[in-house]
């Protein structure tokens, strides 16, 4: 196999510099460790990583690498990131399409038409066109971060391919740029027009007059070998080509080729109206054979998708962040009775007629319908809100299985056979035995109205054993699938598993696809070792057994695998490079595009820190360094990520290790310390206020590294409490028959934010309570962040002693700021004693809501107002009740509470005060809060509330907003 030695790769690069080339070289080691992976099990380190601006840049790098010098490298395009199996990991040069070749050129709602670049995400394309009613058809899993470029390579589909077919069916042209660097539009060509091409004597004539001869010759071996399934066999799709009226159309040729014939560059797509109307049924059964027996029957009722999920997802999605929004109506007994569910979905513009055909599966369910004597339960619903929560509870089927307990994790490698829907049943038996024989647990999953299924073995591939498996299986699943009349790879195409090929396709077809592939790309230098090699050159298709992720792991000492766990965990399902502005996943990564600064690029540098010997010899340490460095330790990646990849935490251990070896800045120490000062400058507010304002202070400031510090509010917190009649807790504090509750302080709030203290006492008191405030104490909350960990140790578990006791007289305990109250529940369960699991800290909502509830009220006028709460990130990501808490207790008070979705507003605690990210912290804002804040305030005149500290000081110095607390709003808009 053509591999890139660093000479040849850097006269290329010097020589790409004299071109018309505009786009970013990227040859650092951490750029290339982060493109390594994909979600499959393989990690092949790429020479260089190069994002592409432009087609012209494309043309460039290939036209350059035609030069005799430059033949031995070769060039792999990459999208999301998210195959399977491998399809664009190399050892070459990664072109990167997602950063910058994402545009969308124009769309045609007349024609129904739209041209993109191949770096648009699915998502996006589809909330672009869903204005003019229409919609991209084929649907896949990893919308949020699919591109369409890695949708045309693997010809995808998923949820809805029975109706809607594949990429192919809704591609009506590409412009491509072949492997000797010239720009081509290939689309159908009736016989004139294919002559034109054909005389031209491009590349492309030598192309389309191989393309031509094979299909004619071998027309009746392709018409045998390619099955008629909806699932059809992709890569080099001959079935597909020849199309009525005598027309040659080599888009089909070219979806699913996975990068080996062209990089793509624009595409022309065919669209579709979106459906009015859309109804859902879930079904319910005991076991997964049930729910696949009842797929066949399902399809008389002609939905447009029928979908499976196994037990092991059922139980999975017990602890995922989702369940509390679809327990209500999914119920209680998902994963625990009910071990196995088929989503039924019905879409159409005629309502009526929707209604017909759903009502009559519901029908014969709810009448013990012999046809499905085995569905043990049904849910419908036409809300939309709830339709996209259920789908999203099958989109997450991946993730869910990656959080199996355990060294054995599920994996990729023979995940979505497929075959004719009337031999599923009999094959999954099969499969199911197959897997059970070697002792494997899996999960299993899929498009079963297509015959299509996703299974994922739990592996240990740093186990030898384990990995020996994966030989063993893969050849007992191909022989299974051949008896069966399936296909090995129905929907994520065939990247290393293009050794098998030639048992699909026979040795003859083989040999023309190979010639094929030689009137592309002779050289072999596009994507080479996937689908298959030109006739004539030497080398062959990369084997199963190519680099593993799992060999790379198990240079790894045991003990640091373990302690370092949560980046291990990561399977690289690329669900942190969504690009939604409104999810609170990664804002690292939206503010800076750069793969690194995700949690999937966190943790495949934090592996091969730990891999060049990680707290031992320090090797890779500052690349490290500043990739942990970038993350605003928000937490979303442990609820947003499927598999729950918790960055932070492996953040705090990896500056723990590095700082014991490297001398620590005076920033850090000022933060980490600064809880333990905070009492003693609250009582000299007014001169810490005289004295920060001035400008040595903000010199002295800018120095270490902070900027746009808050400044101290005078009077302080505690001539606040005095004037309105609240005071500390007293170490013996008088027992009283009253319900009594101590509030947390927080450093911020308490010093910089006073009022919100003082309000939130008003309305406990008015609610009748008895309320003081705690004197301040250290949270650790800062320690963390820092990672001084043994220091956090001391105070979690002197706290944890103390709150306990609080606790036990009979004291509610409620904290005032979202991320202190969570890290009482979170960083003190894993930091403390045993006996931390038995603290309860209550957000100032949660206590609300069980407060209010029988409380008489009195509004200070008719109309208190209408209000939109902005939610701070760690509430959204942590725990959605949190969020949804506030809308009981603001209805309970008459007040009108809209709830909007946004991600981070970038400040994060101390992340935006810190110089070097000051920048990216307002890009962030700028992104999501700022024009948020705009449009409501424009659109709606309604008041805007936030419950971080944070975001309240984000908004006002990137927005000169002064945002109020939603209790601050409460006690001066009520009256009781």
């Amino acid at each position: 196999m053509s591999s890139c030695t660093s000479p040849e790769v850097d006269r290329y690069f010097e020589a790409l510099d004299h071109t018309a080339f505009q786009g970013e070289v990227r040859r650092d080691l951490a750029t290339r460790i982060v493109h390594a992976t994909d979600n499959s099990i393989y990690q092949f380190l790429p020479a260089a990583v190069v994002h592409v601006r432009s087609a012209e840049d494309v043309a460039c790098m290939l036209r350059l690498g035609t030069e005799e010098r430059f033949r031995p490298l070769s060039f792999s395009a990459r999208g999301g990131g998210t195959g399977t199996n491998a399809q664009s990991l190399t050892t070459g040069i990664v072109v990167d399409c997602s950063k910058y070749l994402n545009r969308i050129h124009e769309i045609n709602p007349e024609e129904e038409w739209v041209e993109v670049e191949p770096g648009v995400i699915l998502d996006r394309l589809n909330g672009v066109l869903k204005p003019h009613g229409l919609f991209f058809a084929p649907n896949v899993s990893t919308s949020s971060r699919a591109t369409i470029g890695g949708m045309i390579s693997t010809d995808a589909c998923g949820q809805g391919s029975r109706v809607y077919g594949r990429t192919s069916n809704h591609t009506m042209a590409i412009q491509v740029v072949m492997a000797d660097g010239s720009t081509h539009w290939i689309q159908s060509w009736d016989q004139s027009q294919l002559d034109l091409v054909i005389e031209a004597g491009t590349r492309l004539a030598d192309v389309a007059a191989t393309v031509q001869r094979i299909t004619t010759e071998q027309a009746d071996l392709i018409r045998a070998r390619f099955p008629p399934m909806n699932r059809f066999l992709t890569g080099y799709n001959l079935a597909h080509v020849r199309q009525p009226e005598g027309k040659l159309n080599l888009v089909p040729l070219v979806c699913g080729s996975e990068g080996t014939l062209v990089m793509i560059v624009r595409a022309r797509l065919r669209l579709t109206p979106l459906p009015k109307h859309r109804q859902l049924v879930v079904l319910k059964y005991a076991r997964f054979l049930d729910a696949l027996d009842d797929a066949g029957p399902l399809q008389a009722y002609d939905p447009v998708a029928v979908e499976t999920l196994d037990e092991k997802i059922l139980e999975r999605l017990r602890e995922d962040e989702i369940f509390p929004r679809i327990r209500e109506l999914l119920g209680d007994d998902i994963g625990r009775g009910t071990g196995a569910t088929n989503f039924v979905e019905f879409t159409g513009d005629d309502p009526e007629a929707l209604d017909a055909s759903t009502k009559k599966l519901v029908r014969a369910i709810e009448g013990r319908s012999a046809v499905h004597p085995k569905v043990t339960g049904s849910v419908f619903t036409r809300n939309p809100t709830e339709i996209a929560d259920l789908w999203e509870v099958r989109k997450r089927g991946v993730g869910l299985l990656g959080n199996l307990p355990g060294p054995r994790k599920p994996v990729a490698f023979v995940e979505d056979t497929a075959v004719p829907p009337t031999e599923l049943a009999s094959y999954v038996r099969a499969f199911r035995d197959l897997l059970d024989r070697h002792g494997l647990e899996y999960g299993m999953y899929g498009h079963v109205d297509a015959g299509c299924l996703h299974v994922r073995p739990a592996l240990d591939l740093t186990d030898p054993g384990d990995e020996s498996l994966v030989r063993t299986i893969s050849d007992q699943v191909v022989a299974l699938v051949q008896k069966h009349h399936g296909i090995m790879w129905g929907e994520h195409g065939r990247g290393l598993r293009s050794e098998y090929t030639p048992e699909f396709f026979g040795p003859e077809l083989y040999r023309e696809l190979r010639r094929i592939k030689e009137a592309f790309d002779p050289d072999n230098r596009l994507n080479p070792g996937k689908i298959v090699t030109p006739l004539s050159h030497p080398d062959r298709v990369r084997p199963i057994e190519s680099p593993l992720r799992g060999q790379l792991d198990r240079e790894i000492p045991a003990d640091l695998r373990q302690e370092y766990e949560k980046a291990f965990a990561c399977n690289g399902n690329g669900a942190c490079f969504a690009e939604s502005i409104t999810s609170v996943m990664c804002p690292s990564y939206k503010g800076t595009r750069d793969r690194i600064h995700s949690p999937k690029g966190r943790a495949m540098v934090m592996r091969e820190w730990l891999r060049q010997g990680g707290p031992v010899s320090g090797g890779f340490a500052e690349e490290t360094r500043e990739a942990m460095a970038g993350c605003l330790a928000c937490k979303a990646c442990v609820s947003q990520c499927p598999i729950h990849v918790d960055v932070p935490e492996f953040k705090a251990r990896f500056q723990e290790a590095y700082y014991a070896r490297n001398h620590r800045p005076v920033r850090d120490r000022i933060v980490a310390g600064f809880e333990r000062v905070a009492g003693p400058a609250s009582t000299f507010a007014s001169i810490a206020r005289s004295l920060g304002g001035t400008g040595l202070a903000k010199t002295m400031m800018g120095r270490i590294g902070l900027v746009d510090m808050p400044e101290f509010v005078v009077p302080n917190l505690k001539a606040r409490l005095n004037r309105a009649g609240f005071g500390f807790l007293a170490k013996s504090q008088p027992e009283s028959d009253t319900p009594t509750v101590v509030i947390l302080q927080d450093a911020f709030t308490s010093l910089f934010d006073p009022r919100v203290v003082v309000d939130t006492c008003r309305l406990m008191s008015v609610l009748g309570h008895r309320v003081f405030v705690h004197p301040f104490f250290e949270n650790g909350k800062a320690l963390h962040i820092k990672g001084y960990l043994a220091r956090l140790r001391q105070v979690v578990a002197r706290n944890v002693s103390h709150l306990l006791d609080l606790q036990s007289r009979g004291y509610t305990l409620v904290a005032v700021e979202p991320s202190v109250a969570l890290t009482y529940r979170d960083e003190y369960v894993l930091y403390g004693p045993p006996a931390a699991r038995e603290l309860r800290v209550q957000t100032i909502q949660e206590w609300l809501m069980s407060s209010v509830p029988g409380k008489n009220r009195r509004r200070s006028d008719q109309n208190p107002g209408s209000a939109t709460l902005f939610p701070h990130c760690m509430e959204s990501a942590g725990d959605a009740h949190l969020t949804e808490a506030w809308k009981p207790v603001f209805s309970h008070f008459g007040v009108d509470l809209a709830i909007e979705q946004v991600g981070c507003c970038g400040m994060a605690g101390i992340y935006g005060h810190e110089s070097e990210h000051a920048d990216i912290s307002r890009k962030i804002f700028d992104q999501n809060w700022g024009p948020q804040i705009d449009r409501i305030e424009t659109e709606t005149g309604r008041t805007i509330l936030a419950t971080g500290f944070s975001c309240r000081h984000q908004s006002a110095r990137c927005a000169a907003n002064h945002l109020q607390h939603p209790v601050s709003y409460l006690a001066h808009k009520v009256e009781f």
